[in-house]
């Protein structure tokens, strides 16, 4: 690049350098969340399928299957928090879903927290449908 007032200057200036170097970070802290992405929706997606299955199970064989917030948890990567709430009709400490035959459950949300990131799966205690959800 040519300056004014130097004759014959060849190279950047500090500007056009710092503007760059500003430039290449953000697209790289962009580019990082897409590259995490993919690997929360797969954890998220097996958690919500492998209760698809456990609610399909429970009215296929006419009758109730618990679920512990442990079986749960092993689907998660490791290092992240993952947290029960079943049960809306009992106290908050019971750590298990349950399915019924007639594909309802007791309901509750799965909040999983990671990287300063929360997502929420909510079981309708009504239908046992799930749902994802951001908070």
């Amino acid at each position: 690049m040519r300056m004014w007032g130097l004759s014959n200057s060849l190279g950047f200036t500090l500007l056009e350098l710092l503007v760059t170097l500003i430039l290449l970070s953000l697209l790289t802290a962009i580019g990082a969340r897409f590259l995490i992405q993919p690997e929360t929706s797969a954890a998220l997606a097996k958690i919500n399928t492998m209760l698809e299955q456990v609610r399909f199970q429970a009215m296929r064989e006419n009758r109730r299957i618990d679920l512990n917030c442990e079986d749960i948890a092993v689907t998660a990567p490791r290092g992240e928090n993952l947290t029960c709430q079943f049960n809306f009709f009992l106290p908050r400490t019971s750590k298990t879903l349950a399915f019924y035959p007639d594909g309802s459950s007791n309901g509750g949300h799965i909040i999983w927290r990671r990287q300063g990131k929360t997502d929420i799966l909510s079981i309708d205690w009504l239908t046992g449908s799930v749902s994802h959800a951001h908070p």
